[in-house]
């Protein structure tokens, strides 16, 4: 796992063979291992590995998904949907088979049938934030503000402690009427009250960053760019972010050097 975080998956790749090859029925090491050789470009060798995932554990999903998503990783959407929909009957509880169909209709361009997905993962597992996010995003992406505020706002009931409803309803309540100040100060409570909830989370200063941008606070805005870097400086959000900012202020080198 440390070599595949560094970006070394021919090294993770071989470490991941050595645990199939100590312990020949760990069926997450076989998906593991069949995940780098995605990525190596070894589809032969990855599927093979997630075959021998699945019949090692016949009546889990989680071979199914992970093989669903190695077949659209190599560009084959209809054998992923195919191996998504043989994980359902094994856990009705699980909203990941649905999320994963959501996913890929969204992608295909089909909002509706994604929509139709992400209900069907909700009812699967009524606690699943990722699920009602996601139908949120696709109501919004189809113009339904009002119904994807109410369901953001339902996301952030199921966990008040994380983050991202709050910052996505912000940012969608912000979007009505960017600059009406009642609007800005609506959606500014919101980011802080996610950035208190969820203090490691860097989206929430670049949020706030955008929003005092617009009200054109740049010191503030840099203030709090800053502190999503240091709070993630692996993320090239921020990066952007600043990038940008530099931009603004006619830095035109600090800016490449950014983007």
């Amino acid at each position: 796992n440390v070599y595949r975080a560094r970006g070394d998956l021919k090294t993770a790749a071989f470490y991941y063979q050595a645990g199939a090859d100590v312990e020949p029925t760990a069926a997450l090491v076989r998906t593991e291992l069949a995940w780098m050789k995605v990525l190596l470009g070894d589809w032969p060798g990855a599927k093979a590995e997630y075959e021998t995932a699945i019949a090692l554990q016949a009546g889990n999903p989680i071979g199914h998904l992970a093989f669903g998503n190695g077949w659209l990783a190599m560009g084959y959407p209809d054998s992923a949907r195919a191996e998504y929909n043989k994980a359902i009957p094994l856990d009705r509880s699980s909203a990941a088979p649905y999320l994963a169909l959501g996913n890929l209709e969204q992608a295909n361009g089909n909002l509706s049938g994604a929509a139709g997905y992400y209900q069907q993962a909700i009812a699967a597992d009524p606690t699943s934030v990722t699920a009602v996010l996601s139908l949120g995003g696709v109501q919004e992406a189809q113009g339904q503000t009002d119904a994807a505020l109410a369901t953001y706002q339902k996301a952030g009931q199921i966990n008040p402690g994380q983050s991202e409803p709050l910052l996505a309803h912000a940012a969608l309540t912000l979007s009505r009427n960017p600059a009406d100040a009642t609007t800005q100060t609506a959606a500014q409570a919101e980011i802080l009250q996610a950035i208190a909830v969820e203090p490691g989370n860097p989206d929430g200063p670049l949020q706030l960053a955008g929003l005092y941008t617009s009200q054109n606070k740049l010191d503030e805005a840099r203030a709090e760019i800053d502190q999503a870097i240091a709070l993630a400086p692996g993320y090239s959000a921020g990066y952007v972010a600043r990038g940008r900012w530099w931009s603004a202020q006619a830095k035109f080198d600090e800016a490449i050097a950014d983007l």
